[in-house]
């Protein structure tokens, strides 16, 4: 799942603006033909937090719903 998404980062432009888990479920199933479902989601989430966690992006919560982006450089 790490592959796919990265391999769409540049593609779609992914998180150079705020980019949800939902967004890319979205992407994944119709470029990639995943299956979505409760444990692909969970799979994005946690790969977006290992992200967030690392420093390549930056996240925020708004009601249920976490947004990233790609980490502004200093």
């Amino acid at each position: 799942m790490t592959a796919k998404i990265k391999d769409m980062i540049s593609s779609e432009e992914l998180f150079k603006e705020e980019t949800t888990v939902e967004q890319i479920a979205n992407l994944l199933i119709e470029k990639k033909g995943i299956e979505k479902n409760s444990k692909s989601s969970s799979s994005i989430s946690t790969i977006l937090g290992n992200w967030v966690k690392d420093g390549l992006l930056e996240s925020r919560k708004a009601g249920n719903i976490n947004y990233c982006k790609f980490r502004k450089s200093k």
